[in-house]
C-alpha cells in the first residue's frame, strides 16, 4: 500500500479514486493519512442533538461573550437511514450554507474514526446504498 492516500487528485476525464472498507481500514490501522474522504458514519437519530467533541475543528462559534457548541446536525450534512431510528452522519465540516469549504484532511478523517470506531465508518458506496429514498 502507499505511504499516503489522496482521493481529492484527479484529472478532467479521470474517475476519482475509490477505496473498499478493507483498504480503509488497513491504511487507518498501518497509520496511512487519508486525505479527501468520502463517506460518513451511521448513528442511533438522537446523535444528532449530540455536541461535537470539542478537539475537532470548527466545533463551536462564539458571539460576543457566548460561545455555541455545534451538535452533529449543525456540524455536518446529515441524511435519513433507511433503517428506522438511524440517521447518517457525512465525514466533513460544513459551513453555515451547509457546504463543505474543503476536502476532509487527514487529521479529520482520523478525528472521526477515533470518535465512531475505523470499523463503523463507511465508504463512500456504503454510504450511499444506507440513504434513504425520499419521495418528492
Amino acid at each position: 500500500m502507499s505511504e499516503v492516500i489522496d482521493l481529492t487528485k484527479t484529472r478532467t476525464l479521470e474517475l476519482k479514486p475509490s477505496m473498499t472498507h478493507d483498504e480503509m481500514v488497513s491504511a487507518y490501522n498501518a497509520d496511512i493519512p487519508i486525505y479527501g474522504f468520502h463517506g460518513g458514519v451511521e448513528v442511533d437519530a438522537s446523535t444528532l442533538s449530540a455536541p461535537v467533541p470539542s478537539e475537532w475543528p470548527s466545533s463551536s462559534e462564539s458571539w460576543e461573550d457566548e460561545v455555541h457548541h455545534k451538535t452533529f446536525a449543525e456540524y455536518c450534512q446529515t441524511y435519513p437511514s433507511k433503517n428506522a431510528g438511524k440517521a447518517l452522519l457525512k465525514v466533513g465540516y460544513v459551513d453555515a450554507n451547509k457546504n463543505r469549504p474543503y476536502p476532509v484532511d487527514n487529521n479529520e478523517f482520523r478525528l472521526w474514526a477515533d470518535h465512531f470506531g475505523i470499523d463503523n465508518l463507511k465508504t463512500k458506496s456504503e454510504f450511499q446504498s444506507l440513504k434513504a429514498e425520499i419521495e418528492e
